[in-house]
């Protein structure tokens, strides 16, 4: 079995499976795009489940669907990661990732992890229409955050390794777009009453590091010996590198949901702004450690969809 014949995602209630035979043929009228053939366009095949998306009659654009549960998310985000094999696209590396993180959150709502499940639901649609808004725009030559343009944009042209292609995704989504999300969700003083599950996210997170670091290890075979040397002090930096992020996402928050609207788009500019800046040394670290990057990218195996492939797969309990 291959990525490519077939994808999974395993949910707390139902396994679905997502194959050839039931996916359909998605008939719609050419886009207009600066990047590529836009995803779905005329007689390609499409996940069964994955349609959300819609062409908007004024523009000729597609646009994402409103999300209206959880499920909805995951299944849009799985659409992503089809039409990213097809392409052979690795901006679907984040997606892969961010379809795992939605998962568990899921299950944490599901099992009562949170203080109030369905203002975590909410606050997951809000933050997922975000991404999605950013990944249409961009895809379709549309204005959208600078920070997005710059993740997609380094994405696109540098050809990073797997590892910067996450994180590009997550300096994006986190950094600007949750502080947004939780901002909307619970505006005004409101948003003290969220701390507590904006804090658990932390320990869904931590919990997906080892499947992070093992399917990257599939990838570039030296990184499951560092991770043999180094031990959890590796996951450890990563872990507390997304704590941070989701640290300065809170602080944030609380600062965008008291300001009036006016002020709210400076404020969301200058953020995006910040966050453009951190994009680009991601992306671009330097002379001598983007020579280094470039050596793991040559020694990276497999095809774009064995990399989507081998990021999907659970790690196995030692």
């Amino acid at each position: 079995m291959t990525f490519e014949t077939n994808f999974f995602y395993q949910t707390n209630d139902r396994q679905l499976m997502m194959d050839r035979s039931a996916m359909h043929v998605i008939q719609s009228a050419p886009y207009r795009t600066q990047h590529s053939v836009f995803p779905l366009s005329a007689g390609q095949s499409a996940p069964a489940s994955g349609k959300h998306f819609a062409e908007n009659k004024d523009t000729g654009l597609l646009e994402p669907l409103p999300l209206h549960t959880i499920d909805d998310v995951i299944a849009a985000l799985a659409t992503i990661i089809w039409d990213s094999e097809q392409r052979h696209d690795p901006l679907g590396y984040f997606a892969v990732l961010y379809q795992k993180v939605t998962i568990k959150v899921k299950e944490g709502i599901a099992n009562n992890f949170f203080d109030d499940g369905p203002r975590m639901e909410q606050l997951d649609i809000v933050f997922a229409e975000r991404y999605l808004a950013a990944y249409f725009a961009y895809q379709q030559g549309q204005p959208l955050s600078y920070c997005w343009k710059k993740a997609f944009d380094l994405g696109s042209v540098d050809e990073p390794i797997v590892l910067q292609h996450l994180l590009l995704g997550i300096n994006a989504h986190i950094n600007l777009d949750l502080g947004i999300a939780a901002a909307e969700v619970c505006a005004g003083e409101d948003i003290r009453g969220l701390k507590n599950d904006f804090i658990k996210i932390n320990e869904i997170l931590a919990s997906l590091v080892d499947e992070v670091m093992c399917g990257l290890s599939g990838i570039w075979p030296f990184y499951g010996l560092i991770l043999e040397r180094a031990g959890k002090f590796d996951n450890l930096l990563v872990d507390l590198v997304m704590r941070a992020a989701r640290i300065s996402a809170w602080k944030f928050a609380k600062k965008l949901a008291k300001k009036p609207a006016r002020e709210k788009t400076k404020l969301i500019a200058r953020r995006d702004r910040q966050t453009a800046r951190k994009a680009k040394f991601i992306g671009r670290p330097g002379t001598i450690t983007s020579m280094m990057l470039r050596r793991i990218r040559q020694e990276e195996r497999g095809s774009v969809s064995e990399k989507l492939f081998e990021l999907s797969v659970p790690a196995v309990a030692s």
